[in-house]
């Protein structure tokens, strides 16, 4: 499951989440800020995803909430300057400057989750 901002959605394919994907980021756009999402997997963790602009950040953790949480690791090692993302375009959410990656591979990063449900291998991860 997809969770956006008008509406959750179901996706079962790689063509799906493409659109979807590509949906959420034209509404970033339009709103001039970065959106963070959540996709949901019937195996029970949660994979956060920015998008709206050529960086993204990822998340991961259990649907139910409990540790431990995980952040993608990119190629910067410093926290600032945090890139400042909207969760659902509505909740003022920062992510450290290390945990920013490329959004093509954040894209593939969701692909694989979605035919795995669970953490993505092709993303380095930091416990945070």
């Amino acid at each position: 499951m997809l969770r956006g901002t008008r509406s959750d959605r179901f996706i079962k394919t790689t063509d799906d989440l493409a659109v979807a994907l590509s949906r959420l980021a034209r509404e970033c756009q339009d709103e001039g800020r970065l959106g963070l999402f959540e996709m949901k997997s019937q195996s029970g963790f949660v994979l956060g995803m920015v998008l709206g602009g050529t960086e993204s950040a990822l998340s991961f953790g259990r649907a139910d909430g409990e540790p431990p949480y995980f952040a993608s690791e990119g190629t910067a090692s410093d926290d600032e300057p945090v890139l400042v993302a909207y969760l659902d375009l509505h909740h003022h959410t920062e992510l450290p400057r290390w945990s920013v990656i490329s959004i093509e591979l954040a894209i593939d990063a969701a692909k694989e989750f979605l035919e795995t449900g669970v953490r993505p291998t092709r993303v380095g991860w930091r416990e945070a």
